[in-house]
């Protein structure tokens, strides 16, 4: 439990500064070091991670195999969708249902975000560490903030997740060293995948680069996945008709079954429209930067090695001329038959290209389970008392948070 105190704490530090503007904005610069205090350099961010070797290695986390075994992870951190008490405790049903009672309202990015990282130490580690019960520090400018107590005890909580990732990949190594068919006797996890990755010289990562991995799934696959999670709801909310659509394909799926499988997921198809829509008007991801190795010309223009190209997902999705009616919330634009002559580089919710997001069907399957028994379970209703307001905070957010009525099926 200290642990998961410990990594609640450095995550919502991480994830809650601004960063208005572009990405030389001063403020991004004071929060990117506070991601490299932490995660140093991960697969998402610029440095040695370009090596072929580090990015094939990591690729293998996320073939079909891989995400198909975490399905069953990923539903130990959600709602139920029946009253009838389960096996497992499940920590997000109760904050929704307590919160929701009386009929108020729900905020539910913080609870979102907690389940989506209580998923991600489940695959990244296999740790039941329950942090959708831990609470969201204050925030403050980085240079401010480490001269404080506050940035003191950052300081010393991300050097005690540092050695508790450390001393998890010592002790597995020895496992895997001493038994190397546990790999065949049970589900693996991120780590077990990492452990065992080689390159095409039969060479391994070492244990400091297994963490910076570790590191950057518990950042990355987390807060990405709840902001487009929490706007999902929103949706769901805002949108009626869209949420009935929803319940009945995933009902006539399931049947009388509590728990998603994986052979249910290729049969939403509306469900899957119904997420690439949030995600277009919602990018979690709402920009993305890349260094040229080498001169490019643009339109005429040729821009020199090491210019820093900033690229607007949010304005991409919203662009006039790609996206007939672009501000009105319409999932059927996914349809084959409405999509097939679109350019497949105008959609791009996980980035694209070689550096594109490497867990992106992690993401997509991790938000079809949640929201699949979200959706049994609840009858999500729009609050039009508060309004939800877009906000870059590092990923996109709602400025005041997202408020919901949650109604029992």
């Amino acid at each position: 439990m200290v642990v998961a105190a410990v990594l609640a704490f450095v995550m919502w530090k991480l994830v809650g500064f601004s960063s208005h503007g572009s990405l030389s904005d001063s403020r991004h610069m004071e929060g990117c070091r506070i991601l490299v205090a932490w995660k140093h350099v991960g697969f998402s961010s610029h440095g040695s991670l370009s090596d072929s070797r580090h990015m094939e290695a990591c690729r293998i986390l996320v073939t079909w195999k891989l995400v198909k075994l975490f399905v069953r992870y990923q539903q130990l951190c959600v709602v139920s969708n029946t009253r009838r008490p389960s096996v497992q405790r499940n920590i997000y049903q109760e904050n929704l249902e307590k919160d929701s009672k009386g009929g108020r309202s729900v905020e539910i990015y913080d609870a979102v975000g907690l389940a989506t990282l209580d998923t991600m130490l489940q695959c990244a580690f296999s740790y039941d560490g329950n942090v959708q019960k831990q609470g969201k520090p204050w925030l403050q400018w980085y240079w401010v903030f480490r001269l404080t107590s506050e940035g003191r005890k950052f300081a010393r909580l991300v050097n005690y997740v540092h050695e508790f990732a450390e001393s998890l990949i010592s002790r597995r190594r020895k496992e895997l060293e001493n038994d190397p068919t546990l790999l065949e006797k049970r589900n693996l996890d991120f780590l077990d995948i990492l452990l065992a990755a080689k390159d095409e010289h039969g060479v391994g990562l070492l244990d400091l680069e297994i963490r910076h991995e570790c590191d950057t799934f518990l950042f990355e696959g987390h807060d990405t996945t709840s902001s487009g999670l929490s706007w999902a709801i929103f949706c769901l909310a805002r949108y009626p008709d869209y949420q009935q659509m929803v319940f009945e394909e995933v009902n006539e799926v399931m049947g009388d079954r509590a728990e998603v499988e994986w052979g249910d997921l290729p049969k939403t198809p509306k469900l899957t429209m119904f997420l690439k829509e949030v995600l277009r008007m919602y990018s979690p991801v709402t920009g993305v930067s890349r260094g040229l190795t080498k001169p490019v010309e643009i339109d005429g223009v040729v821009y020199p090695a090491d210019t820093q190209i900033s690229v607007s997902i949010g304005g991409m999705h919203c662009h006039p001329e790609v996206w007939t009616d672009h501000k009105t919330f319409k999932p059927e634009r996914f349809l084959e038959e409405n999509s097939h002559e679109r350019d497949p580089f105008s959609f791009v919710p996980f980035a694209a290209g070689p550096r594109n997001c490497i867990g992106q069907n992690f993401a997509m399957n991790e938000m079809k389970v949640i929201i699949s028994r979200v959706v049994r379970r609840f009858k999500v209703v729009f609050d039009p008392t508060h309004e939800a307001i877009p906000f870059v905070k590092l990923i996109l957010k709602a400025e005041h948070g997202i408020k919901v009525y949650l109604e029992d099926r």
